[in-house]
C-alpha cells in the first residue's frame, strides 16, 4: 500500500472529475433558484398552494424498517439443521464444519451449538430438514421493578402458531449467479469481500458499483410519492448517518433514541435570556429581504425549526405515545404521558444489559404512530427507517458475546412487534435485518471470521413466514457441488446463492416501488431469477408529478449554488515521514482520536453537536464513513480516497477546501501529531475498514 502523493496542485487536479459531475446538477439547481425553472416549470410558483392543498401519497400506509446487525453476524448459529445427531445427519455435517460443540474447557475452539440447546421449530415450509434456532430466540419473559414483561421471540413469530418471520438463507452481495467453478475463472465479483467498510456499502446499494452514491432505500424513494408533510424526508435514521437511504431527492431526518428531534441549543425559556434569544431569531426570520439568497436561508431555517416544533409536539401528545411496558433501566418508571421513556434493560441469565435497539425501535414505533394520524400533522403513506446494532465483529468472542446479542435482537423485535399491535400497524410495517456478511464456519483458531453469504431476517404482518426463502447451504467445508449449488471455501466461507438485490427488490416492490423502476434501482437484479415471494406486490406509483423532489431540490438551491468548487490550501507535509500503517482496529486505533481531540465539539451530549457531526462511539463509523458533509457536495471519509475526504484535509490543511465552515481541526488547539495524521490517512487509504488486520490484493488475502 502506497500513500498518494498529497501536494496542493495534484489534489487540485483530483477534484476536476468531482467538480465537472457537479457542474450539472449545480448549474440547474442554480438557473430553478433564479427562476429559470419557471419557464419550463410554470406550476412551480404553485408549489406551496399545491402541497397544502393535497395530500397526495400512495393508499394506505406502508413502513419498511431496516435494522442493520454491525460486523458481520454469524448467522449460521441462528438457524440451524437440526435433524438428528447420527452420523451423516445435516446436523453433524453443521457440528463438524464448526469444529464441534462450544465447550470453554474442553474446547474453546468449538462454534457449533448443542442440538438439546437449539430451540426446535420442526420443518419449515417447504423444507423436508427439521431446523433449530438460537437459544436465545427463546420469549422474553421476566420480572423485574414489580412488573411482568412478556414478548414474543424471534422463534414463536417464526413458528407455525405466528408465521410472521421468514428467514433469507445465504444472501449476500453478488454481480451475476456464481459458482465455484466461475468464481474460479475469475467472473465478475462485489469489490473486496470480507471488508467490512466495502461490503456494508454495497448491502446500502444493493449494487456493485462503490462509486454509486444513491443506497437502494434513497432510491426507491426518489420514485414512491410518501405524501403528507413535505418538509420530513420519508427516510428517517434512529443511528446516524446511513447511505443507504440517500436518494436524488431524498436525504435521511437523523432522530435520537430518546430525545427524537435535536433542538436549537439555548432558545427556550429554561436557559437565561433563552426567550429573548429565541424572540430575536423570530424577529430576524420574519424580516422580508430583497435578496433571493437571504431569503431562501431564511425559509430554509424557517422550516427547519417548523418541522422540529411539529414532531416534538405530536411526540408529546397522546398520538406520539407508545403504552406497550418495556424492560427499563434505572429507578425511574417509563410515564409515555410525560413524554419519558428511561432506556431499555435486558435480563439474560440474571444479569442486566442494556438494549439500545429496542431504544432504537421504540422511536420508530413512535414515529410510525403519529406518521399515521392525520391530525398530528405528518400524514405520511410510505417511510423507511434505520436502527442499527453494533458488535458483532466477534472473533474469539463469538461463542460468548452472541448469546447477548440475539437476546438483544429478539426482544426489540418482539417488543417492536407488541408496539406495531398496539397501534394496529402489524400489517403496514416490514422489518428486516442486513448485515455486511456471514462468519466462517470453522475457526481461524481466533474465533469465527469475515465470510460471504449469510442468513437475514424478515418480520411483517404481510410477511409469508416460517418459511426459508432461497437455498440453506449444506454446511460444508469447501464445498464444490453444482447440483445442490452448494460452494465454500477452505474455512466455510460461502457463496451467496441469493443476492441482495433480490432481497432489497422484495421489500421495495412491497413497499410500492412500480416493476418498471426495479432495474433502475437494482441494476444487477435482470441477472438473477427476480425478486423473492415473502411478500406480496405493492402498489403502483401514482403517475403524477412529484412535488416533493421539488421542494427537496429547492431547499437545497442555496449551498448548490453558492458552493463552487474550493481546493484546500496550507496543507502540511511532514505526516508523510511516518512509518506506513496496514492494520487497522477502528474502535481501538481512530476512535481514541475523535474522543481525545473531538469529543467536546462532535459528540451529542443533549444538544447537537457541531456542525452535525456526532463522533459518539456507538455511531461515529456509519457518521463519517462514505457519509457526505453537510453541503452534500463532498463525503467526509471517501473510502481509498485519503486526499479526497474532508475529514483527513480538516486536520491537515490551514484551509481544508470546506463549504461547511471553520478551519484547521481540532478547532482553537494545535494539529494533530504527524503520526496521528497519517494514521487517519493510511486508515481511509485502505479503505476506512472498521478492522483490518490483513493485505488483501483484489478480493483475496495476500498476507
Amino acid at each position: 500500500m502506497k500513500r498518494h502523493d498529497f501536494q496542493p496542485s495534484n489534489l487540485a487536479s483530483a477534484l476536476t472529475t468531482e467538480r465537472s459531475r457537479r457542474e450539472f446538477l449545480r448549474g440547474l439547481s442554480g438557473a430553478i433558484c433564479a427562476g429559470v425553472g419557471s419557464t419550463f416549470l410554470p406550476q412551480l410558483g404553485l408549489m406551496g398552494t399545491a402541497l397544502a392543498a393535497t395530500r397526495g401519497g400512495l393508499p394506505g400506509y406502508k413502513a419498511l424498517v431496516c435494522v442493520y446487525l454491525a460486523g458481520g453476524n454469524d448467522s449460521f448459529n441462528l438457524l440451524v439443521p437440526r435433524d438428528s445427531t447420527a452420523a451423516g445427519s445435516r446436523y453433524s455435517i453443521y457440528k463438524n464444519s464448526r469444529g464441534g460443540i462450544y465447550n470453554s474447557g474442553s474446547n474453546p475452539l468449538g462454534l457449533a451449538l448443542d442440538f438439546n440447546a437449539l430451540l426446535d421449530v420442526g420443518s419449515p415450509i417447504g423444507q423436508s430438514t427439521a431446523f433449530g434456532l438460537h437459544p436465545q430466540t427463546a420469549d422474553y419473559a421476566v420480572t423485574r421493578n414489580g412488573n411482568s414483561y412478556n414478548y414474543p421471540g424471534l422463534r414463536t413469530l417464526f413458528g407455525a402458531t405466528q408465521q410472521k418471520l421468514a428467514l433469507i438463507a445465504n444472501v449476500g452481495t453478488l454481480v451475476q449467479p456464481t459458482s465455484m467453478t466461475q468464481f474460479n475463472a475469475g467472473v465478475p465479483r462485489p469489490p473486496q469481500l470480507y471488508s467490512h467498510s466495502d461490503q456494508e456499502v454495497l448491502w446500502n446499494l444493493a449494487n456493485s458499483d462503490t462509486n454509486a452514491r444513491n443506497g437502494w432505500g434513497g432510491k426507491v424513494m426518489d420514485r414512491v410519492d410518501p405524501g403528507g408533510n413535505p418538509s420530513l424526508p420519508p427516510c428517517i435514521s434512529v443511528a446516524g448517518n446511513t447511505r443507504f437511504q440517500v436518494g436524488a431527492s431524498v436525504f435521511p431526518y437523523q432522530m435520537s433514541p430518546g430525545s427524537g428531534v435535536t433542538q436549537l441549543n439555548n432558545f427556550s425559556g429554561t436557559f437565561t435570556y433563552g426567550d429573548q434569544r429565541r424572540a430575536a431569531l423570530d424577529a430576524l426570520l420574519a424580516m422580508s429581504t430583497p435578496n433571493l439568497l437571504q431569503g431562501e436561508y431564511r425559509d430554509i431555517v424557517s422550516r427547519s425549526r417548523s418541522l422540529s416544533a411539529l414532531l416534538s409536539a405530536a411526540l408529546a401528545s397522546p398520538a406520539g405515545r407508545i403504552m406497550t411496558p418495556y424492560d427499563y433501566q434505572g429507578g425511574t418508571a417509563p410515564n409515555p404521558a410525560a413524554n419519558l421513556y428511561p432506556n431499555a434493560n435486558l435480563n439474560l441469565l440474571g444479569s442486566d444489559y442494556p438494549n439500545s435497539l429496542l431504544d432504537q425501535m421504540r422511536m420508530v414505533a413512535r414515529m410510525i404512530k403519529i406518521s399515521r394520524d392525520p391530525a398530528a400533522g405528518v400524514d405520511q403513506s410510505r417511510q423507511i427507517y434505520y436502527v442499527r446494532l453494533g458488535g458483532f465483529d466477534t472473533h474469539s468472542n463469538q461463542m460468548l458475546d452472541q448469546p447477548l446479542l440475539t437476546a438483544r435482537i429478539s426482544q426489540a423485535l418482539g417488543w417492536f412487534w407488541q408496539a406495531l399491535g398496539e397501534i394496529g400497524a402489524q400489517n403496514d410495517v416490514t422489518t428486516f435485518t442486513n448485515s455486511e456478511f456471514g462468519r466462517t464456519l470453522s475457526s481461524n483458531g481466533n474465533g469465527s471470521d469475515h465470510a460471504w453469504g449469510g442468513i437475514q431476517a424478515v418480520l411483517g404482518g404481510q410477511v409469508l413466514g416460517q418459511k426459508i426463502y432461497g437455498r440453506y447451504p449444506m454446511l460444508n467445508i469447501n464445498a464444490n457441488d453444482d447440483v445442490n449449488q452448494d460452494w465454500s471455501f477452505g474455512r466455510g466461507q460461502y457463496i451467496p446463492t441469493t443476492a441482495t438485490e433480490q432481497m432489497a427488490a422484495t421489500l421495495g416492490r412491497w413497499l410500492g416501488l412500480p416493476a418498471t423502476e426495479l432495474n433502475a434501482v437494482f441494476p444487477n437484479l435482470a441477472n438473477f431469477p427476480g425478486p423473492l415471494d415473502f411478500l406480496p406486490l405493492g402498489y403502483a406509483m401514482h403517475a403524477t408529478l412529484r412535488l416533493r423532489s421539488l421542494l427537496y431540490f429547492g431547499a437545497l438551491c442555496l449551498p448548490m449554488w453558492t458552493q463552487a468548487a474550493i481546493d484546500p490550501t496550507g496543507c502540511e507535509e511532514t505526516w508523510r515521514q511516518q512509518p506506513i500503517t496496514y492494520a487497522f482496529d477502528y474502535a481501538n486505533d481512530i476512535q481514541p482520536i475523535w474522543g481525545q481531540y473531538c469529543s467536546n465539539c462532535h459528540v451529542d451530549f443533549g444538544g447537537a453537536p457541531l456542525g452535525g457531526l456526532d463522533l459518539n462511539p456507538a455511531f461515529s463509523y456509519s457518521n463519517v464513513v462514505n457519509a457526505p458533509d453537510m453541503s452534500l457536495s463532498i463525503l467526509l471519509v471517501a473510502p481509498s480516497d485519503s486526499a479526497g475526504s474532508l475529514l483527513f484535509r480538516k486536520i491537515n490543511c490551514t484551509a481544508p477546501g470546506s463549504f461547511q465552515g471553520a478551519g484547521r481541526m481540532p478547532l482553537g488547539r494545535l494539529p494533530l501529531s504527524p503520526t496521528l495524521q497519517a494514521l487517519i490517512y493510511d486508515w481511509i487509504a485502505a479503505g476506512a475498514p472498521m478492522q483490518l488486520d490483513r493485505i488483501f490484493a483484489g478480493s483475496f488475502e495476500v498476507r
